[in-house]
């Protein structure tokens, strides 16, 4: 039942790169749900590997629904990409942004 309601999902919109889009809700769920449970039990760095595991994963998966069923289409000129700018944001999270944003203290010794 659940992918039947996530295939009517993805092939509702009428634009092809927003059922594009669509497709990879799968994986970023599984993502998200992979990241907040191991959230407290890992080291920054590790987050930010699942991070990027999760991106490269939803990207490889929508690519495969491009190539199969839209043959290659582009969607990098898509007017709603700024949504994936705000999401990642939005999983970074304001504690790993301040983790980042915090100089790095330079080696003893080094001239500043």
């Amino acid at each position: 039942m659940l992918t039947v309601g996530w295939f009517i999902w993805v092939v509702m919109p009428q634009e092809s790169c927003e059922r594009i889009e669509r497709s990879g809700s799968v994986v970023r769920g599984v993502g998200n749900v992979l990241r907040e449970t191991l959230e407290p039990r890992v080291s920054t760095q590790t987050r930010l590997d699942l991070l990027r595991w999760s991106i490269q994963a939803e990207q490889g998966f929508k690519g495969f629904v491009a190539n199969q069923f839209f043959g290659g289409l582009d969607c990098s000129t898509w007017s709603k990409r700024d949504e994936l700018i705000d999401r990642l944001l939005e999983l970074l999270g304001p504690d790993l942004l301040d983790e980042l944003d915090e100089p790095a203290t330079p080696p003893p010794g080094a001239e500043e």
